[in-house]
């Protein structure tokens, strides 16, 4: 499209690009996407794990860093008076209504359970209590389940907790596994949750279910895209940097892995002129909080090059009507990141270009790269700093405001000992960083983020 080199681009011509290098990844032709013809019949027939699936079933093993965790997420909600019997025939109705959350996933098959038990939400009133006891049964709570660890082969994939403070005071504790929906997924899920106990009616779902889509899609991975990916890989794999080089405790396996929420946040007049600056020099948001997480890591980095495993939310246009599934989207890929000098501007401009090149490929997903490198070294390299973004899908709305104030929460993943999420709420952006502080290096963790924090606000 141009024979400059992209430092020489104007912003318009960086921008340009970037539009048309997005309209090749989804051009028809590039995907050749199978004929997806939903089968509800077999709605109830297992089906096989994703590639992510598979991969969160064998990070749970022992043996790695950050290994025996779930792949979950916790949050908590401060609300008003609320009817606990409504919020419980709620969340009911959403079970019944998406297939995932009655979903069970083993080694070998995801199975949709055609019916499921009327969950009921564990109740425990404190009122009346003295302070510090509230105080410490709240904290023994949100411990328990921000390290929860359910087997994804027993339902329900999700504990959901109520405890009443006072007579018009809650705090609602809701953990959801991440190996049946994504993280994107539930911010719909509390969207509709909200619209379900305001009486409302949601629209009926198509006759599409995620196993007909999961069938495609691994046709499609064995397709000309997956093997045009592969090619684009494979030469890469004998210089592909691996994961910053961050100081760490002696021996990280026996590290504790109880989780540590870090969170930033931006006001919306602020994040607008954060937005106004990375338009004006041709990069998108997101580049350049990549570019600013970058920075940060290679400031406490040994290694001048490091590669972040990116999430995507990867849902294929494979049938019209994909997008109103509810399931595990997730993809990931391996973004390099090579150099420290030049300006900022020049560094986002520079990954930009790369992870726009990257996503051209993605058929071949960041989990199968990952297995050809270590079957290629010899060896076990996992890429536990995560950078996960909700902002192109504008999934990171927030959705749960009918509830109350949303006061805290954490995330673990299977050998992911830092993870980088970036959410639009209420017009700013907020920031989560879920990290296995055990891991590092005393100190390493809190100067990582407050350098970090002050680099993004001064952007």
């Amino acid at each position: 499209m141009h024979d400059k080199p992209l430092s020489d681009l104007t912003p318009a011509e960086r921008r340009a690009l970037l539009k048309e290098l997005l309209r090749k990844k989804t051009a028809p032709e590039t995907q050749a996407p199978p004929a997806l013809v939903p089968d509800p019949g077999a709605r109830f027939e297992p089906f096989p794990p994703t590639p992510i699936q598979e991969a969160y079933l064998l990070g749970r093993r022992p043996g790695f860093t950050v290994s025996g965790v779930g792949c979950h997420a916790y949050s908590e909600c401060d609300t008003g008076a609320i009817d606990p019997d409504r919020l419980e025939a709620a969340w009911n109705a959403l079970v019944a209504r998406h297939d995932m959350l009655r979903a069970v996933v083993t080694a070998d098959a995801v199975r949709v359970l055609p019916d499921v038990p009327v969950y009921r939400f564990a109740r425990l009133d404190l009122r009346g209590r003295p302070a510090a006891d509230v105080d410490a049964t709240l904290a023994r709570i949100g411990r328990e389940l921000a390290t929860s660890f359910r087997d994804p082969g027993v339902w329900p994939p999700f504990e959901v907790r109520l405890t009443r403070l006072a007579d018009d005071r809650w705090r609602l504790h809701v953990d959801l596994d991440l190996m049946t929906i994504d993280a994107a997924a539930t911010l719909r899920i509390v969207h509709e949750w909200g619209r379900l106990y305001a009486g409302e009616s949601l629209p009926a779902l198509p006759a599409l279910s995620f196993r007909d889509y999961r069938l495609a899609l691994r046709t499609f991975e064995d397709g000309p895209a997956a093997r045009q990916a592969r090619a684009y890989w494979e030469p890469r794999l004998a210089t592909l940097p691996g994961p910053p080089d961050l100081p760490l405790v002696a021996d990280p396996h026996a590290a504790a892995t109880a989780p540590t929420r870090r969170t930033f946040r931006l006001s919306p007049a602020r994040w607008a002129e954060f937005r106004a600056q990375a338009q004006a020099h041709g990069v998108t948001p997101n580049a350049a909080l990549a570019t600013a997480f970058s920075a940060a890591l290679s400031a406490y980095s040994h290694n001048d090059a490091h590669a972040l495993t990116v999430t995507l939310f990867d849902r294929q246009p494979l049938h019209p009507d994909v997008g109103q599934l509810l399931g595990e989207f997730t993809n990931t890929l391996l973004l390099e990141v090579r150099g420290r000098a030049g300006s900022f501007a020049a560094r986002a401009q520079a990954l930009q270009a790369q992870l726009t090149r990257d996503l051209e490929h993605t058929a071949w997903s960041g989990v199968h790269v990952v297995r050809e490198l270590n079957r290629r070294r010899g060896g076990i390299t996992s890429f536990p700093v995560v950078f996960t973004s909700t902002l192109a899908s504008r999934a990171g709305a927030t959705p749960g405001g009918w509830l109350g104030e949303w006061t805290a929460g954490a995330s673990q993943t299977p050998q992911v000992f830092l993870d980088h999420q970036i959410f639009e709420e209420d017009g700013g952006l907020r920031i989560n960083w879920d990290t296995v502080d055990a891991v590092f290096a005393p100190g390493v963790i809190e100067a990582l983020f407050a350098g970090w924090s002050a680099l993004v606000d001064r952007l």
